[in-house]
Parts: structure tokens; C-alpha cells; sequence
């Protein structure tokens, strides 16, 4: 019984606090955009009603290449105004998410392997406060989004 539950917890550490590479070259995350800070901000603020996401945004000074940083196959692409967000299905219970990109290359159905450009982000974010180029980036087992901030192998200032 010691060693099975060893072997779980080695197991588990192992698994779930692999880290992930950063989908942008340069990329830059910050810490008071983490859902963590987030959540520790507005925990005490009662009049707020706000649910912050898990999801990450990675900055960028220059136009951004998004690569991937998973293989599997595009399990949906949904186009919201100008931007467009791609989810890449991996196994039967993995989603990466890249949103906010401009423009891709794959259709649903495409297989993508790590190291495949996604899409390119090739415009300003108007809700940057420092005008960058800013992709959204989410992580999903099943029907959980995942905090993966601490993971994400980006710049962390």
C-alpha cells in the first residue's frame, strides 16, 4: 500500500506540474494578470461580481507567430469579430486554446505537431494598456479550464 501511494504522488507530481513551453518566442507574462492575483485581488471585494478566467494572456512587443506547443488535431476553429480562436484537441481529454490570433493556415480536422505556427497575431490588442500584441492562451482536461501561469516556460515579470 506505501508504494502505491508512492507511486501516485510521484506519479502526480510529475504529471501535473510539467511545464509548458510558451507558444510566443519573447514571450511575457505578468504576475498581477495571473488568475491567482486575480483571485487574491478581488476575493475581499464583495461589491464585484467578477469570475476571473484561467486563461493566460502572453504579451509581445512585435507581431506575434504563435506556435504550438502540443500535437493533436484542430478540433474547432470559432471566429469572433476580427480575431479567431483555435482549439487543438489532444488525446480525448486535452484542449490547448489559442485565441485572439488574426489570421491561420489550418481548418478543423488538421493535424498540428509541436512546433507548428497556429496563426499569427499580427495586430495590436485594443485592450493593452501598453499597446502589445497579446495572445490568449487556455488550457482544458475535460470540461476544467487549468491555471498553467506558473508552468508556462514564458517570461515572467
Amino acid at each position: 500500500m506505501k508504494f502505491l501511494t508512492i507511486t501516485f504522488l510521484f506519479f502526480s507530481v510529475f504529471c501535473f506540474s510539467q511545464e509548458i513551453d510558451c507558444p510566443v518566442e519573447n514571450g511575457v507574462i505578468y504576475y498581477n494578470e495571473s488568475y491567482e492575483f486575480r483571485t487574491k485581488r478581488d476575493c475581499c471585494n464583495v461589491n464585484r461580481i467578477y469570475n476571473p478566467s484561467k486563461s493566460t494572456n502572453v504579451h509581445s512587443e512585435k507581431p506575434i507567430s504563435v506556435t504550438s506547443i502540443s500535437e493533436g488535431k484542430v478540433y474547432s476553429i470559432i471566429f469572433t469579430g476580427n480575431l479567431l480562436s483555435i482549439l487543438v484537441r489532444k488525446g480525448d481529454n486535452e484542449f490547448y486554446v489559442y485565441s485572439d490570433l488574426n489570421s491561420t493556415n489550418f481548418k478543423k480536422g488538421d493535424e498540428i505537431k509541436i512546433g507548428d505556427e497556429i496563426g499569427i497575431i499580427d495586430k495590436k490588442s485594443e485592450f493593452s494598456d501598453d499597446g502589445d500584441y497579446i495572445l490568449n492562451f487556455s488550457y482544458w482536461q475535460g470540461i476544467e479550464i487549468n491555471d498553467i501561469f506558473d508552468r508556462l516556460k514564458c517570461i515572467k515579470k
